[in-house]
């Protein structure tokens, strides 16, 4: 009997410690108004815009509130965006389906404090793919993902392209490859004299997101 309350202690002790974590940080993000006006901002740009990331420049001349110096790592803990360098340095963010969620159930909040009536829409976002650059972008992701690791050129161009010769079309690869890196889809390393793809967290959600409409669209056949 004494072992069952102690047990049922600490787990009432996990509970309200657990409770205390996430009530902290979600203090610590609506205290922030620079979180909310960040998070506004991506959520826009990928709704209304119709694009999946923005470079942190562009971002902060939209700000109209003082950044802090804790701002994007509160929301990075937070899991609400991510970022991550391009090739020229320049930082791009881009807001989680965690951040998605956290705006559309704040925006309800707010008409709800107002004494507006919310009403539910559905925003659809299409990525303007061609056919090619959708295949290296969709065998890129299930190799990363089936693998663990960084997907090597040659690899890839295999994949692509499995009745032609490796040489012939590791330029072809690579050029649909540079314009998926310029919509922040891939990132390209090179080791040791060799090119290595990896593909980023717009990337994999465009991946699912065509994965899903394709699944609709066999079951309408």
């Amino acid at each position: 009997m004494g072992c069952g309350v102690a047990l049922k202690n600490k787990e009432n002790l996990f509970i309200h410690s657990v409770k205390v974590f996430v009530g902290m940080r979600l203090h610590t993000i609506l205290r922030d108004r620079a979180c909310i006006n960040v998070l506004k901002i991506l959520y826009d740009n990928e709704n209304l815009a119709n694009k999946y990331s923005m470079l942190y420049d562009n971002m902060k001349s939209l700000l109209a509130i003082e950044e802090k110096a804790y701002t994007l790592l509160h929301l990075e803990k937070a899991g609400l965006i991510s970022s991550e360098e391009n090739g020229d340095g320049g930082l791009v963010l881009s807001i989680t389906s965690k951040g998605k969620d956290f705006i559309d159930h704040f925006d309800k909040l707010i008409a709800v404090m107002s004494g507006n009536k919310t009403e539910h829409k559905a925003f659809h976002v299409e990525y303007s793919l061609t056919p090619m650059e959708q295949k290296v972008l969709t065998i890129c992701s299930n190799i990363r993902s089936e693998s663990g690791s960084e997907v090597p050129l040659k690899i890839l161009t295999q994949k692509v392209y499995p009745r032609n010769k490796v040489e012939t079309k590791t330029g072809s690869v690579s050029g649909y490859v540079k314009k998926l890196e310029k919509l922040n889809l891939i990132t390209r390393k090179k080791k040791h004299n060799k090119v290595f793809f990896d593909v980023t967290d717009s990337g994999y959600r465009v991946v699912t997101r065509q994965t899903d409409e394709n699944i609709k669209h066999s079951g309408h056949l």
